[in-house]
């Protein structure tokens, strides 16, 4: 089935979506709220051993995800594979120009994820365990010249919606209105971001 879920979530010139690094995102706690866990950016198949060998899908296409094979991944109720991916903004190419969008508070934001456990086979004992995700993205178009794949951003009172409810509930997040951002174009050889 992994494979299946590879053909319809990769773009179709980027065979493989290579990792960035771990960062922390957020997953359901079975007491309830949240637990904050170290995650790799990428979704690998649930108990991989991450050495490679597999696609390692990076972002999902909100209008793909109805769909099967992608559709059990984050709609299964009883295994609650959705996930919250903290971040300060998001880089996009707009008109061909790499372009920032940042919150308009200064508070990060989350955007909406799915995840899946790693196998701590090879791990040290006692290591906490470790998890992959990626992150579902939809098509921004505020004005024409905005128009860009960007990330689901799930709202504060909306976070624990997304992590816990029925998977109805949860894809009437990922039609809601995303929220205003302020943009900034990045200049060639730019640290600034």
């Amino acid at each position: 089935m992994w494979d299946a879920i590879a053909r319809v979530a990769l773009p179709p010139r980027r065979k493989v979506c290579r990792p960035l690094d771990w960062l922390p995102i957020v997953i359901p706690c079975a007491a309830g709220g949240g637990a904050l866990v170290t995650a790799l950016w990428g979704l690998l198949p649930e108990g991989e051993v991450h050495q490679g060998g597999h696609h390692q899908l990076a972002t999902f296409d909100v209008a793909k995800l109805s769909a099967y094979p992608l559709r059990p991944l984050w709609a299964n109720d009883s295994l609650l594979r959705r996930c919250l991916v903290p971040a300060s903004g998001y880089v996009a190419s707009v008109a061909g120009h790499a372009t920032a969008f940042l919150p308009f508070q200064e508070q990060p934001t989350t955007f909406a994820g799915v995840f899946c456990s790693l196998s701590n086979e090879g791990v040290p004992k006692g290591t906490p365990r470790r998890y992959s995700f990626g992150v579902i993205t939809r098509q921004r178009c505020d004005r024409e010249r905005f128009g860009h794949v960007a990330p689901v951003v799930i709202g504060v009172n909306s976070r624990d919606s997304w992590l816990k409810t029925s998977h109805q509930m949860a894809s009437g997040l990922l039609g809601n209105a995303q929220p205003k951002l302020r943009e900034r174009q990045i200049r060639a050889g730019s640290t600034a971001v």
